[in-house]
């Protein structure tokens, strides 16, 4: 049984381990493993549900789980409504732990949800927490087991866990806008946005392009949800990027980077062509210039632009001729000169 007295120094020795995550995607696959040795679970979820929208992204532990889940998932989706824990928390949203049995849980093994979504993936007890998130969402963790129940002891032991765990990604959220001021360049503008595009903290608002009266563009917006919307596995390994029409014939580059604790960065060019350059290159040539600047490899343009390495090579050459310059540094030079100049040698 886990009882709490007989558990404060392991938590105490779980949080102070969370605490030096240096992400909150660390911080959550960390505390889902730390809580599988604390309360041995058959699998453990870290969920964001947009209780408006109907979708769900998430974490698990192992992290194979989520792979077996995948195929019901849609039907999650559909049905979380009918999770008793779920109706609690979004109705009366609290930190202390549930679970099923506190509940009719045999009136919710009627329903579909337990029928084609629990039961076929060997989900017959669960205990959840929630933690503090924005309005129309809920936040929270999953403990789950196919052959018996959790106690008292371990559902007392889980909302002790939940209070801690709710100040450690706070505090996460917090060094997550110390991240952006520090991506934050004369070129770039970084900012902290929630799922539904708005601007929870930013560095330079006053980007046009990027913002009207602190309000994101729309088609930014629009962007974000979107990939959010397919982006069901919650990493920061690896930014989502882009390049979108900003309107008034300028294009808009974008890195978005999910993070688990609800706080996503954005990173937004701020790179300015001059209109001596505009007039002079296609619209797919300017979006190639623009990722040459951020230092881009031939690879890495080809791969965000979605073309060929060759098809690159092509544009660059092109580019060169129209701008008058030599290579890629001269190039990325021009960009900053308010008029063309030589800067071939002679």
């Amino acid at each position: 049984m886990a009882t709490l007295e007989g558990h404060r120094g392991p938590i105490l020795e779980m949080f102070v381990r969370l605490s030096r995550s240096t992400s909150s995607f660390e911080l959550l696959t960390s505390a889902m493993e730390m809580m599988d040795q604390l309360i041995p679970s058959s699998a453990i979820a870290f969920n964001e549900l947009d209780m408006v929208g109907g979708r769900v992204r998430g974490l698990t532990y192992p992290a194979e789980r989520l792979e077996e889940w995948r195929p019901h998932l849609a039907l999650f989706d559909q049905w979380m409504h009918q999770n008793p824990i779920i109706d609690e928390l979004n109705r009366n949203f609290h930190q202390r732990a549930v679970r099923w049995s506190d509940h009719n849980i045999e009136q919710f093994r009627t329903t579909e949800l337990y029928q084609q979504f629990m039961a076929p993936n060997g989900i017959h007890f669960q205990l959840g927490f929630a933690l503090p998130a924005q309005a129309g969402f809920l936040r929270g963790f999953t403990l789950n087991r196919s052959d018996r129940d959790f106690t008292d002891d371990e559902r007392d032991l889980t909302t002790e866990i939940s209070l801690a765990l709710a100040a450690l990604i706070n505090a996460s959220a917090q060094r997550t806008s110390a991240f952006v001021e520090k991506l934050s360049s004369d070129r770039w503008t970084a900012m902290v946005v929630d799922h539904a595009g708005s601007v929870l903290s930013t560095i330079t608002p006053d980007h046009l392009d990027v913002c009207d009266n602190g309000m994101l563009n729309p088609r930014i917006v629009d962007w974000i949800q979107a990939e959010l919307d397919n982006h069901n596995i919650l990493s920061t390994l690896d930014p989502i990027e882009a390049t979108i029409d900003g309107g008034s014939a300028t294009s808009i580059d974008l890195r978005l980077i999910p993070d688990g604790a609800g706080a996503n960065i954005l990173i937004v060019s701020n790179e300015k062509m001059p209109e001596w350059i505009t007039s002079r290159l296609t619209a797919r040539q300017l979006q190639v210039l623009k990722q040459l600047a951020a230092g881009g490899t031939n690879d890495r343009i080809a791969r965000h632009l979605d073309i060929s390495v060759e098809t690159v090579k092509k544009h660059l050459t092109t580019i060169y001729r129209a701008l008058d310059v030599a290579d890629r540094t001269s190039a990325i030079a021009a960009i900053r000169a308010d008029k063309p100049y030589p800067l071939v040698p002679s």
